[in-house]
């Protein structure tokens, strides 16, 4: 892992965030990994800012804390609580098993090298894959088979394409094989494996899903394929208001 105090870097990503929340942030000792870092490294646009907490946060003592910074402007899935502030995107991952101890817990559930990067608010330091300069220099996509949502991978590798990012076929056959072993058992373990692509975009299909299992249903993999067609149907039908977007375009 490479460890890196860079002033230029830091003014570049946390400039644009308010002060009261910057304090806030190193308040907390939260890490800001993933898009964001990479994004300032790679002189990209910053989308949104996905904050990480320590195992050992009450996450709501926090979030009910930086709601009085901005009370009226959240969304909330199973896996994070989004704020919109001043045009920012702040993204706080509640899930329990996705907090983290150490800026390695936060690599090893990440998907791709590129990604691997992370900011601690508290320290003001950067911490770095040993591969991320590379693979970012190469604009490489190298999968990690350990990654809590390979289902999330294959969607944002979409992106990652577009944004002219070079996804090899061993990886993607690294990506299907992660994919297959999941093993997935019930409509609760599909929602959630959904929701890592994105916790906005598919809201509508996973609050679907969700009553699937509240109703007792068994889990039936053409019954979940018959309702996800009928669902991406509906949406086409309503494309008129912007209900649906191809993949290629949803940004993130």
């Amino acid at each position: 892992m490479i460890e890196k105090e860079d002033l230029r870097l830091r003014k570049k990503l946390v400039g644009p965030i308010p002060s009261p929340i910057r304090n806030f942030l190193f308040r907390h000792d939260c890490y800001i990994a993933g898009g964001a870092v990479r994004s300032v490294c790679a002189d990209e646009r910053i989308r949104d800012y996905d904050i990480y907490l320590k195992k050992d946060t009450d996450i709501q003592d926090l979030i009910s804390k930086f709601k009085l910074l901005t009370p009226d402007s959240s969304v909330d899935t199973e896996l994070c609580k989004s704020f919109k502030i001043d045009g920012n995107t702040y993204q706080f991952i509640t899930d329990v098993r996705m907090m983290i101890s150490s800026t390695q817990d936060i690599f090893n559930m990440f998907d791709y090298t590129v990604c691997m990067a992370a900011y601690s608010c508290r320290s003001e330091v950067f911490y770095f894959h040993d591969s991320f300069f590379a693979d970012l220099s190469e604009r490489r996509l190298v999968f990690n088979v350990g990654t809590l949502h390979p289902i999330a991978s294959m969607f944002r590798s979409l992106k990652f394409i577009k944004r002219g990012y070079k996804l090899g076929a061993v990886e993607m056959i690294k990506i299907a094989l992660s994919i297959q072993r999941l093993h997935i058992a019930s409509y609760a373990e599909l929602k959630h494996h959904l929701l890592g692509i994105d916790t906005l975009f598919l809201k509508d299909l996973t609050d679907a899903l969700g009553t699937f299992d509240e109703h007792g249903k068994k889990y039936d993999f053409d019954k979940a394929m018959e309702f996800i067609n009928s669902f991406a149907e509906e949406q086409l039908s309503s494309i008129d208001d912007g209900a649906f977007k191809p993949l290629t375009d949803i940004e993130g």
